[in-house]
């Protein structure tokens, strides 16, 4: 009865070292986690800050005295539609703003 006693208290002993180690493993993976969490925070309230004062410039800006220069948006529409188009192609061949613009096209 000794023996098994023995043996008990050894393997619950094991057990509990094992639940420990595993224990301590969660808390650094938590901390880490929480390190993470908090970087990203930082992170996002430097952007929702550059974003208000975005937003502060823009308010003030009235959309119908700001100058839209056709040719850069006419050229970031091909762009984004995979051509690879400069300037002075836009300038130069007439086609292209059909290409960029259907509706504008006269």
């Amino acid at each position: 009865m000794l023996d098994l006693c023995a043996v008990s208290n050894a393997a619950l002993a094991r057990v509990l070292r094992q639940l420990s180690d595993v224990a301590r493993h969660a808390c650094s993976l938590f901390q880490e986690l929480e390190c993470d969490i908090q970087l990203t925070h930082r992170r996002v309230w430097a952007l929702q800050g550059k974003l208000g004062g975005v937003q502060r410039v823009l308010s003030t800006l009235d959309p119908k005295q700001e100058a839209v220069r056709v040719v850069s948006v006419l050229l970031r529409l091909l762009q984004h539609r995979g051509c690879f188009v400069t300037r002075c192609d836009l300038k130069c061949c007439p086609e292209l703003r059909t290409c960029a613009l259907p509706s504008c096209a006269t």
